[in-house]
């Protein structure tokens, strides 16, 4: 068939670097989805409550057209919330796995030390 894929530790070490880039591509993407949600919501209730105060009347006395284009962006802003939260919960599983990925080929390495041996002096641990 072809030639047997050998494991190196320089493939090993390229591992260990993708899973470092993709970790901080969750870590940094998880809220994003969340703030854009929180501008939104935030920028439609500032949006209602200036056009009932100038208004001057109750949520009750809104027009029926009016009242429907609020329930639609509201309802919008609903099903954003919820992606945004999936968006969320999905980042953090994804950067969980990408550390512990992280963890385990460091490991194997032999790139993670004992501290207290590092603070010790010990002659086996490099500093």
């Amino acid at each position: 068939m072809g030639k047997d894929f050998l494991i190196t530790d320089k493939v090993v070490a390229e591992i260990l670097k993708q899973n470092w880039e993709n970790a901080r591509y969750h870590e940094s993407s998880r809220w994003k989805y969340t703030y854009y949600y929180y501008a939104g919501l935030g920028a439609f209730l500032i949006y209602f409550i200036n056009e009932l105060k100038d208004h001057q009347y109750s949520f009750v006395m809104l027009p029926s057209a009016e009242l429907f284009l609020y329930a639609l962006i509201f309802w919008i802003l609903a099903l954003i919330g919820y992606a945004s939260f999936y968006h969320l919960l999905y980042s953090n599983m994804e950067y969980k796995n990408h550390i512990r990925a992280i963890e385990y080929i460091a490991r194997d390495l032999g790139v993670n030390i004992n501290i207290s041996n590092y603070r010790d002096g010990d002659s086996k641990t490099p500093h």
